[in-house]
């Protein structure tokens, strides 16, 4: 066997330093010293265990000295060699104290884990010692390493401890399949004259037929020793198989494993192999005792140490020839020396010079000092000032650098004061500069501009800002720099969009009235003419009685679509009556039972203690069915139909989430599908009149539009949440009849406050996430939110220790909420979770994530179903 060691095989500093020598204070008397050097020297000690072929006790050459220490550091040493210099010397050993003779000057090596052995021996070799003390960082005595210290790392036990199964094992092991039978194996052992076979089995299953070492995991063993019981017990060895009498389970190593390990396991399960495996379980050899005796062999230990001398003098051949460099570059460097000491003295004599002419500038300097002092104080007090306002205030100089940035800056832009001081605004805020051109120009002519910009935050976020910039001049009425004042006006600008597309399509809605009513017009003629001629014309033939047929179904088809167009346009009242939702879901039910495709799944969830509404019936039922056929044509495939309703009040806190909700009790049915789902680039429009992503003539895109206009009509509103790929689900907000008062009662009861829990909020949706904040904070919880799982998970890993719940948004951009809720598991398996969405098929993805998930709130909740939630998940833990 070949012996191959790099510096990383040798025995590392801890092996070789002996970490208990003898130690006195300096005020020991020598011939106390002296008595503890003689009794520490008759002790010894066994290194190796029994069970292990050679075995030694080591020297007491640390023993030799004794190391003199005060309060952890060492001060000196003393030896043998001393006893008997200060014995030739005449010394009265016995009142002479140790801290009079013993030696200061010592040669020590600091503890690091980056030293072996061979820097030790090294030091031993080239200082010509036999005791090298080793301290710490700190200066702190740690141990002694003696040439005897080294000469025992390198014992045969040792040996084992440095060397790698990869050495030893056999790469060619003989194998065979489970359902080998005994008589076969026998065989084997016979042809390939071994002492045993590997049972193995075959990783993947596609690879059954593959016989590559790589794609075998080995399950057992066959023996010798077990063919003979076999035959002893007279077994049939050509029925048996291999697996029914293999030993099992297995012992295994790793080719990376020590050889010291292979032995404790050999002596530990009193077994004489060892099969290796790789990082997939695969065979990849085995190593015996026969091997493991080879490593032993004397020949291979002396090889071991003349490899290790031979590098000792390779490296104090290096140690010398570096040494004769540095001692040229120390001659080099006295010259430099010389130098800089003559230049010292000459620029000492120019400073000289140059100090009586500053002085007289002094005076000057230290006026204008003072008065900068002054205008600095000045300019913080208004920096201070300008702190306070809650707009962003910056300053610009025309060499697009920020100069000024305050506190309402980094509130509403994310970035730090010295983050952006120096740099370019148009790098930091702006994703398209193309709109400041104007701005600029208008600001230098005129010296003020003001309007809107679209900017970026920090974070990314797009943001709506109301600008205002106006020009500073210097003291010659030249232009300096420009002064910027923004409010964020993103809110107050997605409201104006709520509130015009709520106008858009109350206009909408009136222009479809008026057509609605003239084509109502137009239409009554044609159906009565439609309907009276093939009573007054006896003689027309089968052909004209069919045109006239068909005029008549495309006549009531033009009248039903005017009844779409009056319900939109709120021209249509219908007889309201106070009824139960349940029973008019229930006829829709049976009609898409009976028409829909049956690749469509329909799933019902109707509550016995529904609320009942004041509507008109048929109304509803067309409400239903129209978003049941929108979600049919959403799966052309197939897919999951959910129809579900439940009682629902809704409080202050959720009429702020939703601009056209009221306090107050509601019904809501909701209608989900599995389909391809809404893009955010069109699901603003779908409820506009005429707007339809059908091909041409498979629909009028009035379904919607006459969807809202009939539940506006019964004074509730429609919340709609859709998923590419996933499915959309609708959600009918109608108000309540019957909601007694002990049921709301029962919401106005006080809400269930928390005891000062640390709650993450976790949503994209910044209205949301501020609402929820606001809520929790209200009920004596504290709140941490982000913005997406990234920030998440990193806020987590901050503050996971005092964080008690999670609420995690499904649906986030960069990392989804099933990815984040899987990641805080994974850094805590007890992290308590309660995700949200306003797709109930998230609610299947949250129950996936893990168990973590304790709870689930459907977009948009309740201050009390969040509360609840809250103290229900916290009770659980």
């Amino acid at each position: 066997m070949q012996c191959n060691y790099a510096a990383g095989d040798l025995p590392s500093l801890d092996q070789v330093v002996e970490r208990s020598p003898l130690t006195v204070t300096p005020d020991t008397i020598i011939i106390d010293a002296l008595a503890l050097m003689d009794e520490a020297g008759t002790e010894s000690y066994e290194l190796f265990p029994t069970d292990l072929p050679n075995s030694s006790s080591p020297s007491s050459d640390y023993k030799s000295c004794i190391l003199v220490v005060e309060d952890g550091r060492l001060l000196g040493m003393f030896t043998e060699r001393d006893v008997v210099k200060l014995t030739a010397a005449g010394i009265d050993f016995s009142s002479t104290k140790l801290a009079l003779v013993m030696a200061k000057d010592i040669i020590t090596l600091t503890e690091s884990e980056s030293e072996n052995a061979l820097t030790a021996l090294l030091l031993l070799r080239e200082q010509g010692i036999r005791h090298l003390p080793v301290v710490d960082f700190q200066g702190q005595l740690v141990g002694i390493i003696t040439p005897s210290s080294i000469d025992k790392a390198l014992q045969p036990a040792n040996l084992l401890k440095i060397r790698r199964v990869a050495e030893a094992m056999t790469p060619q092991v003989i194998h065979a399949r489970s359902n080998t039978n005994i008589l076969a194996l026998a065989q084997l052992m016979t042809d390939y004259n071994v002492g045993c076979v590997v049972i193995v089995e075959v990783r993947n299953q596609e690879l059954r037929q593959i016989d590559d070492a790589l794609h075998l995991n080995p399950v057992g063993i066959i023996t010798e020793r077990d063919i003979v019981k076999l035959r002893l017990k007279q077994v049939n060895l050509a029925t048996n198989e291999a697996k029914d009498v293999m030993s099992t389970p297995l012992f295994c190593l790793r080719s990376q494993d020590s050889l010291w390990l292979a032995h404790q396991k050999m002596q530990n399960h009193h077994v004489r192999r060892l099969v290796v495996i790789g990082e997939q379980g695969e065979l990849q050899g085995i190593v015996t005792q026969s091997s493991l005796l080879q490593v032993l062999d004397p020949v291979e230990m002396a090889s071991v140490i003349t490899a290790l001398q031979q590098k000792v003098e390779v490296q104090t051949a290096q140690l010398k020839q570096v040494n004769q460099e540095l001692q040229q570059e120390i001659i080099q460097r006295q010259q430099i020396e010389d130098a800089l000491r003559h230049l010292q003295d000459k620029l000492e004599k120019g400073v000289a010079q140059r100090t009586v002419e500053l002085s007289s500038k002094t005076a000057l300097l230290i006026r204008e000092i003072e008065i900068r002092r002054q205008a600095e104080e000045t300019i913080r007090e208004q920096a201070a000032l300008l702190n306070v306002a809650t707009d962003a205030i910056f300053v610009r100089n025309f060499n697009e650098q920020i100069i000024f940035w305050n506190q309402g800056a980094e509130n509403i832009y994310g970035w730090k004061s010295d983050e952006v001081i120096g740099k370019s605004p148009n790098q930091i805020l702006y994703k398209d500069t193309s709109q400041l051109e104007v701005a600029l120009k208008t600001v230098v002519e005129c010296g003020s501009w003001q309007g809107e910009l679209q900017k970026v935050t920090k974070d990314g976020k797009n943001v709506t800002i109301a600008s205002r910039w106006t020009l500073v001049r210097d003291e010659f009425g030249k232009p300096k720099s420009i002064l910027t004042v923004d409010t964020d006006i993103t809110e107050k600008k997605q409201l104006e969009s709520q509130f015009l597309r709520v106008q858009r399509l109350e206009n909408l809605g009136t222009l479809a009235g008026g057509i609605a009513h003239d084509l109502n017009n137009i239409l009554t003629p044609i159906l009565a003419i439609a309907q009276l001629l093939p009573l007054t014309l006896q003689n027309l033939d089968e052909r004209n009685r069919n045109m006239l047929r068909i005029l008549e179904v495309n006549t009531k088809r033009g009248s039903d679509l005017v009844q779409q167009i009056l319900s939109f346009a709120r021209g249509v009242e219908g007889k309201r009556a106070v009824l139960q939702v349940r029973h008019i879901i229930s006829e829709v039910e049976q009609i898409i039972k009976g028409s829909f495709p049956k690749l469509i799944e329909v799933k019902k969830n109707i509550p016995r203690d529904l609320w009942t509404v004041s509507a008109d019936a048929t109304q509803l039922h067309q409400v239903f069915m129209n978003l049941c056929v929108n979600a049919r044509d959403a799966m052309p495939n197939g897919g999951i139909l959910s129809i579900s309703a439940d009682n629902l009040y809704i409080d202050e806190n959720y009429a702020k989430m939703n601009v056209e909700s009221k306090v107050g009790s509601y019904v809501v049915v909701t209608i989900s599908d599995t389909g391809v789902g809404i893009s955010p680039e069109i699901i603003d429009k779908i409820f506009d009149p005429f707007f339809t992503t059908k091909e041409l003539g498979e629909g009028t895109g009035l379904g919607l539009s006459t969807v809202i206009g009939i539940v506006k009509n019964h004074g509730g509103f429609i919340n709609v949440y859709s998923e590419i790929n996933k499915g959309t689900s609708f959600k009918v907000y109608l108000p309540s009849s019957d909601a007694t008062n002990e049921q709301v009662s029962d919401n106005c009861e006080e809400l269930l406050k928390g005891n000062g829990e640390l709650v993450l909020v976790v949503d994209d949706e910044v209205a949301i996430a501020e609402t929820t904040k606001s809520t929790l904070e209200n009920n004596n919880y504290r709140v941490l939110t982000a913005k997406d799982g990234i920030e998440a998970i990193a806020l987590y890993a901050q503050y996971r220790n005092d964080i008690q719940v999670i609420l995690v948004d499904m649906m986030m951009p960069s990392m989804d909420g099933t990815t984040t809720i899987r990641t805080l598991q994974k850094m805590n398996s007890n992290v308590l979770i309660v995700a949200m969405s306003g797709l109930n098929s998230t609610e299947v993805g949250a129950r996936d994530a893990g168990d973590g998930v304790k709870g689930f709130l459907s977009k948009p909740f309740t201050a009390r179903e969040l509360l609840d939630t809250l103290q229900r998940v916290i009770a659980v833990k």
